[in-house]
């Protein structure tokens, strides 16, 4: 693997752990009632997989922004 690959790499992983740790605060100062019903198995893979999409994720916030009406 080229130098740059394995930037590429390392970066990717580390905002997708600064995804991931953002994501746990949340989920630990949310004080509703609303993810209570939910197993803790399947939030916790919700979590993973946020971490591990997150380039999608910022593709779809960009895409909001610039598609929203100006008023």
């Amino acid at each position: 693997m080229s130098v740059f690959a394995s930037i590429c790499v390392i970066v990717y992983c580390l905002i997708g752990c600064v995804f991931h740790y953002g994501i746990q605060q949340e989920w630990k100062a949310d004080t509703t009632n609303d993810l209570d019903g939910l197993s803790p198995t399947f939030v916790h893979l919700s979590m993973i997989s946020v971490s591990a999409f997150w380039p999608l994720l910022v593709l779809v916030s960009l895409y909001q922004v610039m598609t929203k009406e100006k008023p």
